[in-house]
């Protein structure tokens, strides 16, 4: 717990023991990571805010993601306890039906892309990679096999989401247009919160720069408690756009930061997740114009 993260507690540090028993055990076959993970996947200690994929009997997109990510690597390998596999399959079978293929098919979400009010937050577009993410792994397990187009169908109106069919048009991977990756004449963020395309840089910083920042980068996206009342957009804007394209840090004129990083952020994190989605839908080869 010494090199552990800020967020880490007793529960998240066995959930990534699990999750590193799966990858383990799935790597190796060697009975000491299965046994570990058998005695240990359903214990509810390990649960997140309250929640466990298996006790709940259905998987979320925000909470207890290690164990999701545990559970798809187990579920996958070969000699897996068919029992728990069952266990695996039914829990995001329902978090499939109940949940998101459900509220797809209602036209819940005007952008066809479902996310809870609370999920526009500080990295809310990781979020919605991670509900594309339970529909494709719902798909590779085949949870319900008369579904997995449709749930494939329904990962990528996540990706459209952060194409640009969104609240605000906008395009959220940076510099996307003409300056950049000359692939959009719409909206793409042209100043990320980042030390290599720092606010007022000549090179890389918006639209009047040389270069603006490096193209393809997601950022955080729209964060309803950004808390600046003082910065509109995004403080009072309706979840959904609760945007601003802007990289400033410290405001000496008001003697304090912005948190501009709360938005544009383009975090590691957000990138794995976007790209995973987005690898499902790229050609085996090379598509050559």
């Amino acid at each position: 717990m010494a090199a552990a993260d800020g967020s880490a507690d007793a529960a998240k540090d066995k959930r990534l023991r699990i999750c590193s028993a799966a990858e383990l055990y799935k790597t190796t076959g060697n009975s000491l990571y299965h046994d570990y993970f058998k005695a240990n996947c359903r214990d509810s200690g390990t649960s997140d805010n309250g929640f466990h994929p298996l006790l709940r009997n259905q998987w979320d997109a925000s909470l207890a993601w290690e164990l999701n990510r545990a559970f798809i690597v187990y579920a996958t390998t070969q000699g897996a306890d068919a029992s728990i596999v069952e266990s695996i399959t039914k829990s995001l079978k329902n978090a499939m039906d109940w949940t998101i293929a459900a509220r797809y098919v209602s036209g819940a979400d005007a952008y066809r892309g479902f996310v809870w009010e609370g999920h526009y937050c500080w990295g809310s577009n990781q979020l919605r990679a991670n509900w594309a993410k339970l529909a494709l792994f719902a798909a590779a397990l085949e949870v319900n096999p008369s579904q997995s187009a449709l749930y494939k169908e329904i990962a990528e109106e996540y990706l459209h989401y952060f194409h640009g069919r969104n609240a605000l048009s906008t395009i959220y991977l940076s510099n996307m247009g003409q300056r950049g990756a000359r692939l959009t004449q719409g909206k793409s963020p042209m100043e990320i919160y980042h030390g290599w395309f720092q606010n007022q840089s000549l090179l890389y910083d918006g639209v009047r720069s040389l270069y603006g920042p490096a193209p393809g980068y997601l950022v955080g996206g729209p964060n309803k408690f950004f808390g600046l009342s003082w910065i509109s957009p995004p403080y009072g804007e309706p979840p959904a756009k609760a945007f601003k394209d802007w990289n400033t840090a410290w405001n000496p004129a008001r003697n304090a930061n912005e948190n501009s990083w709360e938005i544009t952020e383009p975090a590691i994190y957000y990138q794995g997740a976007y790209v995973l989605v987005l690898a499902h839908f790229v050609p085996a080869s090379p598509v050559h114009e």
